[in-house]
């Protein structure tokens, strides 16, 4: 899960690269979604990474001898979460701050890393206790989380990637443009995703 970290870390700057690049004749409106694309990637890989926690949990399950973790481990998971959930409060508040979909995506890779600590936390506690089973089932557990964690990430990357419309922000524009002076009213209007931006692709007023 920490190379997955890294891989997330690399492909977030990757994304954030590309998508500062300036419009050009292939992109007439810049190169955001590939914001969107990292964020699609970041999603796949915490699929992978729950289905490696999944194979490894279910596999320890079937094992004849269950060990005992050590309690070094508890405190390794305790320590996890505090980091982690720092980390995901600070990269959140920047992806907030630029407006960056795959930062946002990111920030979520770090609270699945928190909440998923938090569950190894329980079952390490069980397992010290002498509830073995419990250790490889909250293991299960870890994996469902990341695995709808990364699957909330790629639904949303596939709905921008689609150009599904933004309703509200829709709405919004057609009420703004319905005050404006010597504006009968608004026969359509149609607006895209970029990134984590909304563009007014098409208006057409009286």
């Amino acid at each position: 899960h920490s190379f997955s970290d890294l891989l997330s870390d690399a492909l977030t700057l990757v994304a954030l690269r590309m998508g500062s690049l300036p419009p050009d004749a292939d992109h007439p409106y810049g190169h955001g979604r590939f914001e969107t694309i990292g964020c699609l990637a970041i999603g796949w890989l915490l699929l992978l990474t729950a289905g490696s926690f999944g194979v490894a949990a279910l596999s320890a399950m079937r094992s004849p001898a269950l060990r005992t973790p050590h309690p070094v481990a508890l405190y390794a998971a305790g320590l996890s979460v505090v980091s982690k959930e720092l980390l995901y409060r600070v990269t959140r508040r920047v992806g907030l701050k630029m407006g960056s979909s795959v930062i946002l995506a990111n920030a979520w890779h770090h609270r699945s890393d928190a909440l998923s600590s938090v569950v190894a936390i329980a079952g390490i506690g069980g397992a010290l206790c002498g509830w073995t089973v419990l250790d490889p089932l909250c293991g299960v557990m870890v994996a469902a989380l990341v695995a709808w964690m990364g699957g909330q990430i790629i639904f949303d990357a596939l709905l921008r990637l689609s150009d599904t419309a933004d309703i509200e922000a829709t709405q919004q524009i057609v009420a703004v443009a319905d005050g404006v002076d010597g504006v009968l009213g608004v026969q359509g209007a149609r607006c895209r995703w970029m990134s984590s931006s909304t563009l007014m692709a098409d208006l057409c007023v009286m």
